[in-house]
């Protein structure tokens, strides 16, 4: 979209935020998708026994109120509740793709021959494309509505944000701002926890992890710290806030030289500005143990890991969504193995 710089046709991408998504289920709207979908009546009973029997009390001065029940929603942290509130978000999926088919709503095709893309959905998290038009806009603010009225849910205009790609006027920006009633944006600075786009400074889009590993690391106090607790501490909060990143980027080198950085001087203690003996060099300390090592992990080679896998997943199902669109995109005659960048790539 940031390409789309001539032409009539503009476009817009807008984010949604969900005000207690989970907490405004109606249950009625839950067994009635599942009905939909073809759920045997008994399955869609015993799912409906798990959400309507909870009862909850709460702690009043130190004791104990009376049990009450709720009338709406799914517990948050409960590990049905995630697979639940996807069953409700096929409904908004279903509102979306039939404004598509009945020709009310267009979405965004990323390259010629790639399927077009109406909305992308992870949970709670909702992002929508369509044309940049007044008619476009007033049915997307119309499907959100009829979704709220029958689901529950509340959209938060306040939060939710619009872009439009680059031949979309300053006016026409600001009209359907004010008919979605949404914040107008240059672009999207994040989707589901990473940059939407890479400028010419690729170390800027990881900025907020590592200030995050900055935070977490200063946040414990390693002096008090065991040795096996620090190892502990390290592989499941410090470099497993990298994981997401580099399933999807090859993350610039500087980036992991100064998150390893970090991870070193708090393995040995180090606080602040002050210096401690590095008794051991970095490569011993992510040699597995069972050859001498710390078994800490080597962030490149794990990025590199990581990489492969998506690509194992592409070679593997040619007809998901994301390997149609690359295929189109960088490789519509060829492998992806042999594909090439080609004009003004994307950072993925």
């Amino acid at each position: 979209m940031s390409k789309r710089t001539k032409g009539k046709i503009g476009y817009l991408a807008a984010k949604i935020d969900m005000a207690k998504a989970y907490d405004r289920v109606e249950w009625h709207f839950l067994e009635g998708v599942m009905r939909k979908m073809g759920f045997d009546e008994r399955w869609i009973r015993i799912v409906m026994l798990c959400v309507t029997t909870v009862s909850y009390s709460v702690l009043v001065n130190g004791h104990k109120s009376e049990t009450f029940a709720p009338g709406r929603g799914i517990r948050q942290g409960d590990p049905l509740s995630p697979y639940l509130f996807l069953l409700c978000a096929e409904g908004l999926s279903a509102y979306t793709s039939q404004a598509i088919q009945q020709g009310r709503l267009h979405g965004f095709k990323p390259a010629q021959g790639a399927p077009v893309i109406s909305h992308l959905f992870f949970a709670d998290d909702s992002i929508f494309f369509t044309r940049a038009t007044v008619p476009a806009s007033l049915m997307l603010k119309g499907i959100l509505r009829d979704y709220e009225k029958e689901s529950g849910q509340q959209v938060s205009f306040q939060k939710s944000d619009v872009s439009f790609s680059k031949n979309v006027s300053h006016h026409r920006r600001l009209e359907i701002g004010g008919i979605l009633g949404m914040k107008v944006v240059e672009k999207h600075n994040k989707y589901l926890g990473l940059g939407t786009v890479a400028g010419r400074s690729k170390k800027e889009l990881f900025g907020d992890i590592v200030e995050r590993i900055k935070k977490k690391l200063k946040g414990w106090k390693e002096k008090t710290l065991s040795v096996a607790a620090r190892e502990v501490l390290i592989r499941s909060v410090a470099e497993a806030q990298l994981n997401y990143a580099m399933s999807v980027f090859r993350v610039p080198e500087g980036v992991i030289d100064e998150v390893q950085s970090l991870i070193t001087r708090f393995w040995w203690g180090q606080r602040g500005e002050e210096r401690k003996a590095h008794w051991i060099n970095r490569d011993r300390l992510v040699m597995p143990k069972e050859m001498g090592g710390m078994g800490l992990r080597e962030l490149r080679g794990l990025n590199t890991a990581f990489l492969a896998k998506q690509l194992w997943g592409l070679l593997n199902q040619p007809e998901s969504l994301i390997a149609r669109i690359l295929r189109a995109k960088y490789h519509k005659n060829d492998s992806i193995l042999n594909a090439e960048l080609g004009y003004r790539p994307s950072f993925v």
